[in-house]
This record gives C-alpha cells, sequence and structure tokens, in this order.
C-alpha cells in the first residue's frame, strides 16, 4: 500500500504509533457481536495495547468506546469531517484524556462519503499490528471489500469472530484464511504467530533455507507455507535476508527471491 504524504489528525501522535488492534465490523450488528466488541476493546487496553477503527456506529463505536471507558487507548481513522468530529462533548473530553487519537487522510473540513468510507478502510489496518473482524454480511459492504483486501495484501493476521451465531460473512472469510476467534482476548491477538505454525524443524542456517524456496519470487505467505513456519519468524527472517543482502524484495504484492550476488555465491560454493 502506497502511504499517503500526510495524516491529518487530533489527539496525541504517540497513540499512532502503539501496539494497534484493528476492530472492525458491520454497522448492524447484534446484540452479541456488539458485546464481544466491548470485551475485546477492554481487552486490548488491558493489556496496553491500542484499539484502531473506522470510528462508524455499530462494531466500531463498541470496541472504542468501551476501550476509552477502561482508560485505554484509541485510534480512530475518520471518513467524515475531522473538524466537526472535534467538535462532538464525548469525543472533545477523550481527546482532552489524552486517550483518543482522530486520524484521516483526506482534508479536515471533507464530509463524509462512501468512497471516503471504503478507502480509510486500508488505513485502519496498517496502522495495526493484527485486526478482528467481528461482524460482516458476506461478499458486500465496507468490512467484507476491507478484510478481503487486506487478506489478498497480507498487511496484517486477520482474525474472525467464530461463533456459533457469527454471520455467513465471517465463515466466508474464515474459509478465506481468516483465523478462528472465539474468545475477546487481546493475548490471541497479539500473539506474533499462529498457534498451529510450529516448524518440525527449524534447520541450522534458516536463511539458507530461505535462499533454496526463493530460488523463484515468492510472498511472505508462501514462504510460511513452504517452510512451515508461523509469519512473525519468516517476516523476521525475510527482514534479516533483504538487510543481509540475500534476499531481494520486489513488486507489489511484495515478493522475495534470492539476490543475483547471493545466487553467484551459491554456484561458486557448489563448484
Amino acid at each position: 500500500m502506497r502511504a499517503p504524504a500526510l495524516l491529518f489528525g487530533a489527539g496525541r501522535r504517540e497513540v499512532v504509533r502503539g501496539k494497534g488492534l484493528a476492530v472492525v465490523g458491520s454497522r448492524d450488528a447484534d446484540e452479541e457481536a456488539l458485546a464481544f466488541a466491548a470485551d475485546l476493546g477492554r481487552s486490548v487496553a488491558a493489556a496496553g495495547g491500542t484499539v484502531v477503527s473506522g470510528a462508524a456506529r455499530g462494531v466500531d463505536r463498541a470496541a472504542m468506546d468501551a476501550a476509552i471507558a477502561a482508560g485505554g487507548a484509541v485510534t480512530g481513522v475518520v471518513a467524515d469531517s475531522l473538524v466537526r468530529l472535534t467538535q462532538q462533548p464525548d469525543v472533545r473530553v477523550a481527546l482532552a484524556d489524552g486517550l483518543l487519537t482522530l486520524v484521516t487522510p483526506y482534508p479536515p473540513e471533507a464530509r463524509f462519503s462512501v468512497g471516503q468510507a471504503m478507502g480509510r478502510n486500508r488505513f485502519v489496518y496498517c496502522l495495526a499490528e493484527a485486526a478482528v473482524v467481528v461482524a460482516t454480511a458476506s461478499g458486500s459492504g465496507g468490512t467484507w471489500a476491507g478484510a478481503i483486501e487486506n487478506l489478498k495484501a497480507g498487511w496484517v493476521p486477520l482474525w474472525v469472530l467464530d461463533t456459533p451465531a457469527a454471520p455467513a460473512g465471517n465463515r466466508e472469510l474464515l474459509a478465506q484464511g481468516g483465523r478462528p476467534l472465539a474468545s475477546p482476548s487481546a493475548d490471541t491477538v497479539f500473539q506474533d504467530e499462529a498457534p498451529e505454525a510450529t516448524p518440525a524443524h527449524v534447520p541450522d542456517d534458516p536463511l539458507a533455507a530461505l535462499e533454496r524456496v526463493l530460488s523463484v519470487p515468492r510472498t511472505e505467505r508462501e514462504v510460511c507455507e513452504e517452510l512451515g513456519l508461523g509469519q512473525g519468524k519468516a517476516r523476521q527472517l525475510l527482514r534479516e535476508g533483504v538487510a543481509a543482502g540475500r534476499l531481494k524484495r520486489e513488486g507489489k504484492p511484495f515478493r522475495y527471491v534470492v539476490s543475483s550476488a547471493a545466487a553467484q555465491a551459491r554456484l561458486f560454493e557448489a563448484a
């Protein structure tokens, strides 16, 4: 994703750089989903993290309001007029208390539009370390579009509420690669790797294993699948490989491949 030239904002800048969890969902979610979002917001606050959301009614506000009430930090990525929002009494109190920060990639006086609402989804994800979809329709709507965009781009791990009463859209996201989440636990979603992603064997030289796999360009997710690594470990090794000049990153979505210098070195070693 291309970063905007700047973000307009109100509130403490350091909140935006905190350990963020994106909590997203439908405006018309049922009571169970709203309660889950509120519990998750409180859990994030207790863990010292930041709830990142779109500040819309429904799931967004349930998570944000609960986190603020628990004394936690919140970043709202807004698609409405930033100037108008900062004039609301409850928003002004949260801003003054240092618990809420509002940001937008759009001019501060710009009024709400559907295009802006859809466009801000990516910023909600990319200002966080992980994301939870609490409730979504299947195949349509801003929550669905943002979740699918994140799954394709691989910005952050995507967790999805998985209960018998969860809507059909949640089940569709799980089928497309979302991680099931049954309880509102910040400890679960902030973990660096999926619980099941434990490699059966870690090579003595992990970068050498990466080089063998990356003789052809592969995405981070493909590397995880090929080597049986969790996302956090794979990302760490890929960064180390790029920093060492043994790998290079190219294209969008990003793919990794052995650098020409490393490939030549391996040929000389073989000889």
